[in-house]
């Protein structure tokens, strides 16, 4: 063994530049300086040739506990709406806007076959622009995750200057974002929103905070002042991912907790028959999450016992309850928090 990674290269097209991804064969090791050099005389059909240039860069990564695909696309992209379906889409040039299975340009590092191909163009004096590519909540592929995950894609950025950003809708129907992304890349990248600890940004009806489970609204592209016109985006492997906890003092993991307890609001909400509750506790308690009618009748005794501090979510069914509105109770130690959820059948 020499110490070089095996793998393998690609060169893919964006406008009239080449770019060269290599895709190794198993996951680089954390911690590890690695070098990557160029011979010169490499050309594209371009005529674009290369010269010897060498650099270095280090691992420096959780390591990633669980992965939970949303779209992988390998088998197409239905549930997915074309742009123009959605209301809120606005200053497209339509004819060249659409969304579309693509199975040359993927993601090899996870052995993809395929990826949703985006194009796009802008009307360049329309007084706005967004592009609203839409995941409706009957999807089968659109699956609930908690605030504690990071949200992920790898998108092959055209290098256009426009943005590109997630839309969620939290438990309470509202509508949150990830910040904008500058797509000032070109080739693959793995984007990432932390949930727990980067900006969420209200739209339309959002407030900026994730509350409840959460599922897929959309991904957003916008144009900037200096933007391109018109360009096409890959987007590949979106999913939820659970990550090691960063290693830290005794000290340190006490202020990763919240500092009081929490109780999120049910998701679904309106619900039928299922639902989910979650909650937060800042310390080590002895638990007890009721729910009970409009009359003070308990309907359910959920949870009664001794919880470790953290985030818990428990689900009613109320498959035998009838349709109103419900309170759920959560007791921890002497501290008692109370909300209100809808069953509808």
């Amino acid at each position: 063994d020499d110490g070089s990674i095996r793998g393998s290269a690609r060169l893919d097209q964006v406008g009239r530049q080449s770019i060269l991804h290599f895709f190794p064969e198993s996951d680089l090791k954390n911690n590890t300086e690695y070098t990557v050099t160029i011979q010169s005389g490499l050309a594209d059909r371009f005529g674009n040739t290369t010269a010897s240039e060498s650099f270095t860069f280090e691992t420096d990564a959780r390591e990633v506990l669980q992965v939970t695909t949303i779209d992988n696309f390998n088998s197409g992209i239905s549930g997915w709406w074309v742009p123009q379906q959605s209301g809120s889409t606005t200053g497209i040039v339509t004819e060249v806007t659409s969304r579309e299975h693509e199975t040359t340009v993927v993601n090899q590092a996870t052995g993809s076959t395929g990826s949703m191909r985006l194009g796009y163009g802008w009307i360049v004096d329309a007084p706005t622009h967004l592009l609203r590519q839409y995941l409706p909540p009957t999807a089968s592929q659109n699956r609930q995750f908690s605030n504690q995950h990071i949200l992920q894609a790898y998108i092959f950025g055209d290098g256009s200057g426009n943005r590109f950003r997630f839309m969620l809708r939290d438990g309470n129907n509202q509508l949150e974002g990830s910040q904008w992304y500058d797509l000032d890349w070109m080739g693959w990248k793995l984007v990432s929103w932390d949930l727990a600890n980067d900006p969420v940004v209200g739209w339309v009806n959002g407030n900026g905070i994730l509350d409840g489970l959460l599922r897929t609204d959309s991904f957003q592209l916008t144009k900037t002042a200096d933007g391109a016109d018109e360009g096409v985006l890959y987007i590949d492997d979106y999913r939820f991912v659970q990550l090691a906890a960063k290693e830290t003092s005794g000290s340190d993991l006490l202020t990763d907790l919240p500092h009081e307890l929490i109780l999120e609001q049910n998701y679904p909400n309106p619900f039928n028959p299922v639902t989910q509750i979650a909650f937060t506790l800042p310390e080590h308690s002895e638990v007890t999450l009721e729910v009970f009618d409009m009359l003070g009748r308990r309907m359910a005794l959920l949870v009664s016992e001794n919880r470790e501090a953290g985030r818990h979510e428990v689900s009613w069914d109320a498959s035998r309850a009838a349709s109103g509105v419900y309170v759920y109770r959560l007791q921890a130690g002497t501290q008692v928090l109370t909300r209100k959820m809808t069953l509808v059948k």
